[in-house]
C-alpha cells in the first residue's frame, strides 16, 4: 500500500523491511516473486494524543476525591482551554474564510482528527482542497490520501496521483514516494517502473526509510532495476542509519546479509558511498 493516513489505519512502513526479510529467507532458485510495496499511513496532520485534564470526572468524584482542591483546579483549567480553543477556532476559521492556505490546511487537519470540532473526512477534504488549490504542499499530499481511500470524496487513484505529484513537485518525501507507489502498481496511470524508481530515488534522497529500503531490495533483486549489489548494500545502509525499532533491525540484517554477495573491494566501494552521502546529508 502507499503511504496515508486516515481514520485509526496504523501507519505499515514495517511491511517492508518485513519482506526483505522474507526474501533472504528464500531457498536458492526461489526466483519467481515481485516486490510488494506499502503506502504510507500518516497524513501531514497528526491527532492530539493529550486529552485535557480532568475529562470524564463527574463532580460527586470531586468531592470523594481527597485531592479535590487539585482535581477541581483541573477542571476549572479544562474549561478554561476548551474557552480558548473555541476563540481560536473561530479566529481559524476567519482566516481560512479569508484565504489563509495554512489556516485551511489546519482546519482540515481538525476535521480530520476530530480535535476540537466533530470528526468529518468531507469536511476535512473541503478544507484540505481549499488549501492545495493555493499551493499548501501538506494539504495537497493529505488530498492525495483522500482520494487513494475514498476519505470524504469519493475513491479515485487519477485525482490520488495528480495531488500526490502537486506535492511531490515541492519536494515533500511522503507524497515522493506514494507517487513511487502508483507509478509501480499502474494506479491511476500508467505502469512504469521507471518513473517508479524516479520517485522513490528523490523520496530516498531525502532519507525517506520505505523508499531507501525498497531501493535497497529492488537492486538486490534486479528486478525493475539492473541488479546492483553495491547499490543495495549503500541504500540498506542508509536505512538503517534513518531507521529505529524493527526497522533498524530489519535494515541492518539485509545490508549485513547483501554484504555476503560483495568482493572486498565491492564492500569498501559500497561503504565509500555510504560515507560520502552522509557527509553531504547530515541529519536533521
Amino acid at each position: 500500500m502507499p503511504k496515508g493516513r486516515g481514520k485509526s489505519t496504523p501507519r505499515n512502513s514495517a511491511v517492508v523491511p518485513g519482506i526483505v526479510g522474507s526474501v533472504f529467507n528464500r531457498t536458492k532458485g526461489e526466483e519467481d516473486y515481485s516486490i510488494p510495496v506499502v503506502m504510507k499511513t500518516d497524513s501531514a496532520s497528526r491527532p492530539s494524543e493529550n486529552g485535557g485534564a480532568g475529562q470524564g470526572m463527574t463532580m460527586s468524584e470531586t468531592r470523594r476525591s481527597p485531592f479535590q482542591g487539585i482535581l477541581l483546579a483541573a477542571a476549572i483549567m479544562t474549561l478554561l482551554a476548551t474557552a480558548s480553543l473555541s476563540a481560536d477556532i473561530t479566529t481559524l476559521r476567519k482566516q481560512a474564510e479569508a484565504g489563509d492556505a495554512k489556516a485551511q490546511f489546519t482546519i482540515g487537519s481538525m476535521y480530520e482528527n476530530g480535535s476540537g470540532v466533530t470528526q468529518d473526512y468531507a469536511e476535512a477534504a473541503k478544507w484540505y482542497r481549499k488549501a492545495a488549490e493555493r499551493g499548501e504542499a501538506r494539504a495537497q499530499y493529505n488530498l492525495g490520501i483522500f482520494y487513494q481511500n475514498g476519505w470524504g470524496v469519493p475513491r479515485d487513484a487519477t485525482e490520488a496521483v495528480k495531488w500526490y505529484r502537486k506535492a511531490a513537485m515541492q519536494g515533500a518525501a511522503s507524497a515522493q514516494y506514494n507517487l513511487g507507489f502508483m507509478y509501480h502498481n499502474g494506479q491511476g496511470v500508467p505502469q512504469d517502473y521507471a518513473e517508479a524508481a524516479k520517485w522513490y530515488r528523490k523520496a530516498a534522497e531525502q532519507g525517506d526509510v520505505d523508499a531507501l529500503q525498497i531501493l535497497g531490495l529492488a537492486y538486490y533483486l534486479g528486478k525493475w532495476v539492473p541488479q546492483d549489489f553495491v547499490r543495495s548494500y549503500f541504500y540498506f545502509s542508509l536505512a538503517a542509519s534513518r531507521a529505529s525499532g524493527e526497522d533498524y533491525k530489519q535494515a541492518s540484517a539485509a545490508k549485513d546479509q547483501v554484504a555476503k554477495a560483495l568482493t572486498p573491494g565491492k564492500l569498501q566501494e559500497a561503504q565509500r558511498m555510504v560515507k560520502e552521502w552522509e557527509k553531504s546529508h547530515p541529519k536533521k
